[in-house]
């Protein structure tokens, strides 16, 4: 009989434990993905955003952390093409997945290096700063994608 309620007071303990993890809010997800995006080529980066959209929309959170060539996909006058399987550019989707609560991050070093000012960027977007950059991605349970 003791064995049995030590049983089901661990097993209670346990589903406790599980319900709510530290952290998080009820009915939030933990975590989620911080793609970190390289390029600007309309196929690679094109996959990228299609899958990271796919997760938002799945209800995980996700952050785009545009860096070296793709900070240009967030410049407002720079001609974009379009991408044949999303249908949009790369910066429409971008666009959509803020629409559906993304964030979108664009790293202020390789802005300067393409040439790039804040004042050049599509509204949404957010300049990158560590406190802005590192709790997106240091956040528990995230995972990164790279491409």
């Amino acid at each position: 009989m003791a064995s049995a309620k030590n049983l089901i007071g661990t097993l209670l303990l346990v589903a406790l434990s599980l319900a709510v993890a530290p952290g998080s809010r009820a009915g939030e997800p933990e975590g989620g993905l911080f793609v970190n995006l390289t390029t600007h080529d309309v196929w690679r980066a094109g996959m990228a955003l299609g899958f990271a959209h796919n997760v938002l929309k799945a209800g995980h959170k996700l952050t785009v952390f545009l860096n070296v060539d793709a900070v240009t996909i967030a410049a407002k006058d720079i001609p974009q093409h379009t991408n044949a399987l999303l249908g949009m550019t790369l910066q429409d989707k971008l666009k959509a997945i803020m629409a559906d609560g993304g964030k979108v991050i664009v790293c202020p070093m390789c802005m300067r290096q393409a040439g790039l000012t804040p004042d050049e960027l599509i509204d949404g977007v957010t300049v990158g700063t560590p406190p802005v950059t590192i709790p997106a991605l240091m956040a528990p349970g995230v995972k990164v994608m790279s491409y």
